[in-house]
């Protein structure tokens, strides 16, 4: 496809929040990497036609695309997942990522990831990922990215890796350089009123809490939305009920279209379960948006 108009190939592809972000813009999805039985259904539902390889550690000779996004399990350098990085199992499939970006050379690259990657074992696993990709030709910029910065009622920051084949430029370009994309990129104290309230709650001032061992609140938001949340630990408090979010909640502070998740076949608990895994798509659009406006100049 031309300039204008992206080819991606989506890898560990969760709920397809890439498809979702990258849409509003005109790219295409190429194909898909996924396993997880769930999310296979999701994206088999909305997106019928086109591929999923399965394990990305199988995947050989894919169509050639101009971009590969890829968000790596993120278990393996969490605070949960007691930070064991790339001698994790599923830290392995960073290496994939790598694998599968030398042998088709796209010409941008985006990989996502909790904070903690950038700690791991003193920054080793970080620096040995991002000088695997530096072997293959590219240059890469990073930045950790608050999801409440761009519009949606959740603390949820993550790590964005931007490389683009041979100019560092450009990939620093994409996170750093446009003032707009700089002041929503910060962490704010505030999101838009309830705007993610479900069952007539909408626009209520309400707080976020999680009610897991270390409890969490967030006025106008909910606190970071995690996979082994569902059906438990995350809610509201407003001024008359508290209460869990509902799965529709759930979609709407990780920037999904309503229902999204509601497949034939996966209950409210798993919904929310891959939701907590997911990207946050207005995060992903921004980046989508940046990549399109540099790679026109």
């Amino acid at each position: 496809m031309g300039r204008n108009g992206f080819a991606f190939g989506s890898i560990c592809s969760g709920i397809e929040g890439a498809s979702v972000a990258f849409h509003p813009l005109g790219w295409e999805a190429r194909y898909f990497s996924e396993v997880n039985p769930v999310c296979c259904k999701i994206i088999e539902h909305h997106y019928t036609d086109v591929t999923n390889y399965g394990d990305l550690t199988k995947i050989d000779k894919p169509a050639h695309v101009d971009l590969i996004i890829g968000g790596t399990p993120c278990q393996s350098f969490s605070v949960t997942g007691l930070r064991k990085g790339l001698d994790d199992a599923r830290g392995q499939l960073s290496r994939s990522f790598c694998r599968l970006v030398a042998d088709t050379r796209p010409r941008w690259i985006v990989w996502e990831n909790v904070p903690g990657a950038l700690r791991t074992d003193e920054g080793r696993g970080f620096g040995s990922l991002i000088g695997a990709l530096v072997e293959c030709g590219y240059r890469c910029a990073w930045r950790v990215l608050d999801a409440i910065g761009f519009g949606i009622a959740q603390r949820r920051q993550r790590v964005f890796v931007v490389g683009h084949f041979g100019d560092w430029r450009r990939a620093a370009a994409v996170l750093f350089d446009e003032p707009r994309g700089q002041a929503n990129a910060r962490t704010t104290t505030k999101a838009r009123k309830g705007r993610f309230l479900d069952n007539g709650h909408a626009g209520k001032a309400c707080v976020g809490w999680t009610g897991d061992t270390t409890p969490k609140f967030q006025l106008e938001a909910t606190p970071t939305l995690r996979a082994g949340q569902g059906g438990e630990g995350v809610g509201v408090l407003t001024d008359d009920l508290m209460r869990r979010l509902t799965p529709r909640e759930w979609e709407r502070v990780q920037g999904f279209p309503d229902d999204y998740t509601a497949v034939p076949g996966v209950s409210d608990r798993q919904r929310m379960r891959v939701l907590g895994n997911s990207f946050p798509v207005p995060v992903v659009h921004w980046i989508g948006r940046r990549i399109s406006e540099v790679d026109a100049l």
